[in-house]
Formats: C-alpha cells, sequence, structure tokens
C-alpha cells in the first residue's frame, strides 16, 4: 500500500525555515523602502535603527533555528507512526459488484478538529472506489449542483491556462456554467532567493559569533546587576550607622 511520508531530510526543514525568514526579511526592508520619500535626517535616522533591528533579528532567526527544526522533524515523525501503525479496515466490499475492495492508498485528514487516517478503497474488477476513517466512518462525495437550479444533472471539465487551474460545471438542465479558477498551481521561481539567502540568512560562522557574543552581553548584564545589587546594599549599611549630634547629622 502506498502513502505518503512525512518526514523528510534535514536540508528540507533548513531551506524551509530560510524560506520563511527570507521572506519575513524582504517585508521589513520593503518597510523601510516606502519610507524613502520622509525627510533626510528622519530617514537616516530610521535607517540606523532599521539595521540595528535586523541584526538581532537575523541573530535570532539562527538561534532559533534547530529547535524550529527538531519541532517541525518530530511533528511530522509523529504522522508518519500514526500511518504505519494505522491496520486498514477489513472486509470493504464494493457496493457495484460485491466484490472484496483493495485499500492502495491511506493519509492524514483533519474532521471535526481531530486528526484521523483516511483509507482508499478500490474494486478490482470494476475499478469502483469507497473511502473510510479509521473509526470506521465511510467518507461520501456529495453530488455535484448546479448553483443556478440545483439540479445534479451537470458535468464538469478543466482546463490548464499559463499555470491557472479551471473547474467549469455545465448544467443540462438550464444550461448554466459556472466557473471557478484556483490560480497559479504552478510553484513560481525565485530568482533572488540566493542572493537573499545570503543577506537575511547567516551562515553558521556568523551565527555561532552571534550566539557567543550574546553570551557575552548577558555575563556583562549580569555582573553589572551584581555590581549594582552590591552598591545598593553597601548604601543601606551606611544609612544605618547614620547618626545625628547637636552639630548636624555625621555619616561614619
Amino acid at each position: 500500500m502506498n502513502y505518503y511520508k512525512h518526514e523528510k531530510d534535514h536540508i528540507y526543514y533548513s531551506d524551509l525555515y530560510d524560506r520563511h525568514t527570507v521572506t519575513i526579511g524582504r517585508l521589513m526592508d520593503k518597510d523601510l523602502k516606502r519610507r524613502k520619500n520622509e525627510p533626510l535626517k528622519l530617514f537616516k535616522a530610521r535607517k540606523a535603527i532599521h539595521d540595528l533591528c535586523m541584526y538581532f533579528w537575523k541573530g535570532e532567526e539562527y538561534a532559533k533555528k534547530d529547535k524550529q527544526i527538531q519541532a517541525w522533524i518530530s511533528e511530522d515523525r509523529r504522522k508518519d507512526e500514526l500511518l504505519e501503525n494505522s491496520e486498514q479496515l477489513k472486509n470493504i466490499h464494493c457496493l457495484c459488484c460485491n466484490k472484496i475492495m483493495k485499500c492502495f492508498d491511506k493519509s492524514l485528514r483533519e474532521r471535526y478538529g481531530h486528526e484521523y487516517v483516511f483509507f482508499m478503497y478500490s474494486c478490482p474488477d470494476c475499478n469502483s472506489c469507497r473511502a473510510f476513517y479509521n473509526d470506521g466512518t465511510e467518507y461520501r462525495v456529495k453530488p455535484a449542483k448546479c448553483k443556478k437550479c440545483g439540479s445534479e444533472n451537470v458535468k464538469k471539465s478543466t482546463k490548464k491556462i499559463k499555470g491557472e487551474l479551471t473547474v467549469y460545471t455545465k448544467c443540462n438542465k438550464c444550461k448554466n456554467i459556472d466557473v471557478y479558477t484556483y490560480g497559479n498551481i504552478e510553484e513560481k521561481k525565485d530568482l533572488d532567493f540566493a542572493k537573499d539567502r545570503d543577506k537575511y540568512c547567516l551562515t553558521s560562522e556568523e551565527g555561532q559569533e552571534y550566539i557567543q557574543s550574546n553570551k557575552a552581553v548577558e555575563e556583562m548584564n549580569e555582573i553589572w546587576e551584581k555590581q549594582k545589587r552590591r552598591r545598593k546594599n553597601l548604601i543601606k549599611s551606611s544609612e544605618k550607622r547614620r547618626f545625628r549630634d547637636e552639630k548636624g547629622e555625621f555619616v561614619l
């Protein structure tokens, strides 16, 4: 039986994460570019803040990358285990010839907010098909109807033009034709992705350098906070030794 494998090689998730990062980075730069007509002094100040934010954003994106990739891998591995361990329903009969049908595919589908394994069966004699969820519920396809007169006597046809898939539903009763276009179903080429990945995604060396420098800053902040607490305690201690005599206030 065939079924879709969710878990992929590590490089797939790494590229996926980088594509998300590039998309966000482009939006951030686009927001800056649309302000280029502002007064020069204001734009320079805004760009300086933007560049500083981009530095920390790129570093944090790298720092979160491994954790997010592991989360994706774990989720896809869970789905594969669910599919692998699910047992198909047995003794499914064809509604046309009453022959035992064979399960040829299983996948995951969401139904009423829950995840189910979806089994598809075909008849070896007449090629009829049936489908069931793993709880035994049969999936029954609702017949297409004409949106104008409600007749089920309709015929569907599809046409693909320049990557756009268009579905035509013609009613044989009232001759009405419904047209629905799914848009461009072909993946568009991103000729600037490699260049923009170098711009927005840190390399391993750059990422580790950011992490180490960030740790150094955190250590300095911790030392600074300790010094502040020590200085505060010294001030409180000195205030307790303060006394007043006839000539005024003195501190020992």
